[in-house]
């Protein structure tokens, strides 16, 4: 049988893989592990599934990160003996050794369904191939999933451990799980916000959220606060910190613009391609496109300064932020 392993949640997709393998007992010297997030030719994969085993009736093949299905690999064109991965697998298909099970693990993608080897795999799908797509659930699914696991394992958190533990995990399922696993460890039933902010890592990408979010609500003390958390527990520097804000007063200056304009969310939507223009315009906490536009110059002039060397990095983001907020309760002096 081969199966097909794909998706962007990895906790769950490796617990089936992990099942898949120990059916019928496979000993260790049956199981294969070819890495092919690379370009490379497809055959010797094939021959290893077509060989006999001298250590029990079964063997496993498992081909990791297969380049063939992923969107963002180029094609074995590169390559000086070209073959076509398409014709040899579907080949394999029509007679696979029934002795032998292969498995495509997509390790944090979803395979490319346009490319001819996706086609043939899902030609054969319910014959001699299974397909397993792992996906983050949506917003209402992770609350329903977090308190089924809450429920599960007798773990209660107070509302606003409740609402940290959202927050960390960024909305994906497999830091769910890998959260819920080190609450069970702490052997302690009732948590409250310090626990979680001890036991679960702040993901990088909602550090860089709350201080973009902090910074247009002008609030100084979770804005530094956030920027020492992305210094220290992610490695950021100035250097990096200063396009993802830049990036971020972008997309919020077309919003606002567009609200000054006289547009409706609606309309603003199908010309900033915003999937949420309501929640970018209530970000903005009534800054003018004109403010947002002059401190996207001001970061555009402090990033070359920093490329040229002839501003401090650090003293130039500091001072940017202080100039912004000091009307706001932070003071130069």
């Amino acid at each position: 049988m081969i199966y097909l392993l794909h998706g962007e949640e990895t906790y769950r997709m490796n617990i089936r893989k992990n099942e898949l393998i120990q059916l019928k007992d496979t000993v260790e010297q049956n199981i294969t592990t070819f890495d092919y997030e690379l370009p490379q030719p497809f055959t010797p994969v094939i021959n290893a599934c077509n060989t006999l085993s001298l250590f029990s009736d079964r063997r496993v093949i498992i081909v990791r990160n297969p380049f063939f299905l992923n969107p963002n690999c180029k094609s074995i064109s590169r390559l000086k003996e070209k073959e076509n991965i398409a014709t040899i697998l579907e080949q394999y298909l029509k007679q696979p050794n029934p002795n032998t099970d292969l498995i495509l693990f997509c390790s944090g993608f979803n395979i490319d369904q346009r490319k001819k080897e996706a086609k043939v795999l899902k030609s054969f799908e319910g014959k001699s191939v299974k397909i397993w797509t792992f996906s983050n659930p949506t917003s209402y699914e992770l609350d329903k999933l977090l308190d089924q696991e809450l429920a599960k394992n007798r773990l209660h958190l107070s509302k606003d451990a409740y609402a940290e533990f959202r927050l960390r995990i960024n909305g994906s399922a497999t830091e769910l799980y890998k959260g819920i696993e080190k609450l069970c460890l702490y052997q302690k039933k009732q948590l409250e916000l310090n626990d979680i902010k001890h036991l679960i890592s702040i993901n990088p990408d909602v550090n860089i959220w709350k201080f973009q979010d902090a910074f247009l609500a002008n609030n100084g003390k979770d804005t530094i606060r956030n920027i020492k958390e992305m210094e220290e527990i992610s490695n950021m520097t100035p250097q990096s910190i200063i396009p993802l804000l830049s990036f971020r007063l972008k997309q919020v200056f077309m919003v606002v613009r567009c609200k000054e304009l006289g547009m409706n969310y609606q309309e603003i939507k199908g010309k900033t391609k915003r999937f949420y223009p309501d929640k970018d315009y209530q970000s903005s906490h009534g800054r003018s496109s004109h403010e947002l536009l002059e401190m996207i110059c001001e970061l555009a002039i402090l990033d070359q300064g920093m490329k040229d060397g002839t501003v401090d990095p650090k003293e130039g983001l500091d001072y940017f932020l202080l100039r912004h907020l000091n009307p706001h309760g932070i003071s130069t002096r």
